[in-house]
């Protein structure tokens, strides 16, 4: 007969239960690796020898980024194009577009720029891989601006981009911004660009003796009218809200300053600038705004006015039959005549 020891029993009776439970715990170990290997792309390790830097006593090991798993790529946030915005500097003003219930950005002609705010399918600054040639920006109207350029706005806001055009003519455009072919948000977007500050450069003047020599003669008495229509560096016409102030012109009479009077014109950026002619004889007049001259005739800021008093400006008769805009007067008692081609006399 066998006698088993009873402490040999015992033992026996508590090792078999936690050998049973350890074998039980790594068959589920082994069947949970084996369904994480089908979602996962593990790539076989590489074991990398340390090389010694010079002059140092520590060694680098390499590291390789793991590749991202698959509920990792599930839930990775994805650009959404239709989520993403287009915001405007302070400069541009947002206001409604007349007639109509729709927004408008309305600016200044020159050079401009705007914000595109990328945006993920969560709501959320989409600060992922983006290349800028995903962005198609396209602004036509009056005249379609074909140079618009898309850059990355700073290390510090990775979600935005910068978009920057030069515009040079006055008028209503359409924005149409796209990312990935698709348009973002309030995409077409309605931009009023308004002209610039008045350039006296770009100035003109359209009065009638101005563009003709034979009508450069003006009573004593009478007013002389000036016609200005205000543009800006652009050449672009000014609107009646944009138009000079009270006190902007000023004309001076042989560079003797003269009493102006300004009313504004209801023409579109036309305004009637004028002053009643005073001294008789061959005056030059020159036309002033914000204290620089306009010119009144092609690269001449001055213009020569001949004034008779209302007697003798009854008087004139053609002093040519070739009609080449010689004419006699008497002046004072005195005969004189002038051409107005060759110039005075």
């Amino acid at each position: 007969m066998v006698v088993v020891d009873a402490s040999l029993l015992l033992l026996a009776l508590v090792l078999y239960p936690l050998y049973g439970i350890i074998t039980i715990k790594n068959m589920l170990a082994s069947i949970w690796q084996s369904i994480t290997s089908i979602f996962t792309e593990e790539k076989p390790k590489t074991a990398t020898t340390p090389t010694p830097r010079p002059n140092t006593t520590t060694q680098t090991e390499s590291t390789t980024q793991q590749p991202k798993g698959f509920f990792q790529r599930l839930f990775e946030p994805k650009l959404s194009p239709k989520l993403c915005t287009v915001t405007w500097p302070t400069s541009i003003k947002r206001e409604m577009l007349r007639g109509t219930t729709k927004i408008c950005f309305v600016g200044i002609v020159g050079q401009n720029e705007f914000k595109i705010n990328l945006n993920s399918d969560y709501g959320n600054a989409y600060a992922g891989n983006f290349n800028e040639s995903d962005i198609s920006v396209l602004i036509s109207g009056v005249v379609d601006i074909p140079t618009v350029t898309v850059f990355k706005a700073s290390s510090d806001t990775p979600s935005q981009r910068t978009v920057q055009f030069h515009a040079t003519k006055a008028g209503i455009y359409k924005v149409n911004v796209r990312i990935q072919s698709t348009p973002v948000a309030d995409s077409p977007i309605n931009l009023s660009l308004l002209p610039g500050k008045v350039d006296v450069k770009q100035c003109s003047v359209d009065s009638a003796f101005v563009k003709d020599s034979r009508l450069r003669i003006v009573c004593i008495g009478h007013q002389v009218i000036f016609s200005v229509q205000l543009r800006d560096a652009y050449g672009n016409l000014l609107p009646d809200n944009q138009c000079a102030r009270h006190g902007d012109f000023h004309i001076t009479q042989n560079n003797v300053r003269v009493n102006t009077i300004y009313p504004a014109s209801a023409v579109k950026g036309l305004l009637s600038v004028h002053y009643l002619a005073n001294v008789d004889g061959i005056n030059t007049v020159r036309l002033f705004y914000q204290g620089q001259p306009i010119n009144l005739q092609k690269n001449k800021d001055s213009i020569r006015l001949y004034c008779l008093h209302a007697y003798a400006y009854q008087k004139f008769v053609p002093y040519s039959k070739k009609n080449d805009y010689s004419f006699k007067a008497k002046v004072n008692d005195q005969s004189i005549h002038f051409n107005l081609n060759a110039g005075m006399k």
